[in-house]
């Protein structure tokens, strides 16, 4: 039989799906049967049956595709991939043979999804992706000569699809396994085809992934004489470059390529990405700059150059691409929080409110709520916050934490610590023993010098998570911080490096103990890694008194005045402290 359309399979499928569960034709001791592995057939069988319609047809596909379902959902790819092959053969239906092309590769049965890609170009509706599935088959199932054979006929078609080939070609190609043994293919292509630039980039497809860099190179470089200008062709240089970390000769190349080709936005925005991962961020914002006065609809510019002029603390130009964005992606919630933060920055509340109260998405809301609390704590209105955050009804168990992780967070800020331990053991009755809850416990009554508690919640912690550094380093260094049983606190920090080795707090911790052990010179290396890797205004409080205790008081200072000019310096209450101790 015809199946007319794809909705009629799907119908069909919904129909055995509903009989299955209502109907008397399926009873629930077939349902049950399903179930097992040894009984699918037989109460697929039936629900095949409960399917008005032709018998032969009909039946045989709603059974070949629930049979190809439920033996992919138990994990047996190979009968999933014959049954589903069955299905697409019976139904001609494209989306069941691109399932069926799927789970073949997936199970390693390439025959089959050669099947499947010669049926998908029997129906005449999506060609080049056709021949591209074939590609991909004959390279799983290692047949050199078909490869050479699918690749002649996608390459030597023209027309506005060819950059939608080479898409399809590099995909399949660059993925091979063992690419080198492909090289001689695709030599006997470009002895075919030498002057189709597209053959020339397949060939540095599989030069690149063979490891063969100069061949690589030397492909694409006759591509971009054949076709000058190809942005295509041009943004694999830079990704292939990327990779084998040539930042200048990717400057370079870029430069070049934008001058003699300024339209390339592609190109432009893609250098401009690799400059921001090399923290060239002046030199990304340049990039950001000309395609946005080229292209001022190009929403991926815009979101990218409002976030680095955020990150560089430029908040004018940052506000205005984020604007220009939500223009033109107005469900942007990320784009209104982002906004709001600028408006908190420069202390203009009411605007950071207004941004915040339209945002409505479900990702964004509970980030959105609790700004907005943060918010009214900034304008003084303590009290509303905390009805505010109140009212918050959470969708999760996680999302109660954060509710309760920012209530007590404004309260620390207050410094109401009373209050805010208060919360977190109500809050720990609520969620007994959630890890979350009892590290910030355990923080604040360090905070409050209640070493009983805090040592008890740390334990708990650790018991609960004991790959968790940070309960190890907290306990470690509240140790070390009170000059007691140093040797556990050393052997605790230790526990915490060899966890999660490099991160600047725990390596702090380390130079405090070493220096409450009297190891300074430990304890100072310790702490310049530290201070090197995060200048934290507590890290060079730290660095400082180590300094001062070996008597190099000026280095002392200039550590103390770098960690003062910290945004957060001028606020820190141990930064302040040590300096009003030691250098009054």
């Amino acid at each position: 039989m015809q199946f007319r359309s794809i909705r009629r399979l799907y119908c069909l499928l919904l129909t055995t799906i509903v009989a299955m569960c209502t109907t008397t034709v399926v009873s629930q001791r077939q349902l049950a049967q399903a179930a097992t592995e040894n009984t699918d057939k037989t109460a697929i069988s039936g629900a095949a049956a409960a399917v008005e319609g032709p018998e032969s047809q009909t039946q045989a596909f709603i059974y070949q595709y629930l049979l190809g379902d439920m033996a992919w959902r138990r994990g047996d790819l190979k009968l999933a991939s014959e049954a589903m092959a069955q299905a697409a053969k019976i139904s001609g239906d494209k989306e069941t043979i691109l399932r069926a092309y799927g789970l073949a590769l997936e199970a390693g049965r390439p025959a089959i999804a050669v099947e499947m890609a010669e049926q998908m170009l029997k129906l005449k509706t999506d060609t080049v992706r056709a021949q591209a599935m074939l590609l991909r088959a004959h390279i799983a199932g290692d047949r050199p000569d078909d490869v050479y054979r699918d690749l002649v006929t996608l390459l030597e078609q023209s027309g506005d699809d060819m950059d939608v080939v080479v898409r399809y070609v590099g995909e399949a190609l660059g993925s091979v396994p063992d690419a080198g043994r492909w090289l001689g293919v695709m030599q006997r292509l470009a002895d075919r085809l030498p002057d189709r630039p597209e053959v020339h980039l397949a060939r540095s497809f599989v030069a690149h992934r063979a490891g063969q860099s100069g061949q690589a190179d030397a492909s694409l470089d006759r591509a971009l004489e054949l076709r000058p200008g190809w942005e295509e062709a041009a943004i694999f240089r830079l990704s292939w470059w990327n990779d084998a970390e040539k930042r200048e000769a990717i400057k370079t190349f870029a430069e070049k390529f934008l001058a003699a080709y300024p339209d390339r936005g592609r190109f432009q925005l893609v250098f401009a990405r690799f400059l921001v991962q090399w923290e060239d961020n002046p030199a990304a914002l340049e990039q950001f700059r000309h395609l946005v006065e080229r292209e001022p609809e190009n929403s991926d510019a815009l979101l990218a150059a409002g976030l680095l002029y955020l990150q560089e603390k430029q908040y004018q130009p940052a506000a205005e691409m984020l604007r220009r964005y939500l223009e033109l992606e107005p469900g942007a919630d990320q784009a209104r929080l982002y906004l709001a933060r600028i408006a908190r920055e420069e202390q203009r509340y009411q605007a950071a409110l207004e941004w915040l109260s339209g945002v409505y998405g479900e990702r964004y809301y509970l980030e959105a709520q609790l700004t907005i609390s943060r918010i009214m704590a900034d304008q003084g209105r303590l009290d509303e916050a905390l009805t505010h955050l109140a009212e918050i009804m959470p969708r999760s168990v996680a999302e109660q934490v954060q509710i309760y992780l920012a209530e007590e967070q404004l309260l620390r800020d207050a410094d109401r610590m009373d209050q805010a331990l208060a919360l977190l053991n109500a809050a720990l009755v609520d969620l007994p023993d959630d890890p979350d809850l009892l590290y910030a416990r355990g923080l604040a009554t360090a905070q409050l010098k209640r070493l009983v508690e805090h040592e008890r919640d740390m334990r708990r912690l650790i018991e609960l998570q004991p790959d968790n550094a940070h309960a190890y380093n907290a306990l470690g260094y509240t140790l070390a911080d009170q000059s007691i049983r140093l040797d556990e606190a050393f052997a605790l920090i230790n526990k915490a490096i060899e966890l999660q080795p490099g991160d600047p707090f725990i390596l702090d911790s380390l130079g405090w103990v070493h220096y409450r052990l009297g190891n300074y010179g430990l304890a100072v290396g310790s702490l310049r890694k530290a201070f090197e890797l995060r200048s934290d205004p507590e890290i060079a409080a730290h660095l400082g008194e180590v300094l001062w205790a070996q008597g190099r008081f000026e280095e002392a200072r200039d550590v103390w005045d770098l960690g003062l000019g910290h945004e957060d310096g001028a606020k820190n209450l141990v930064l302040q402290e040590t300096i009003r101790r030691l250098d009054p």
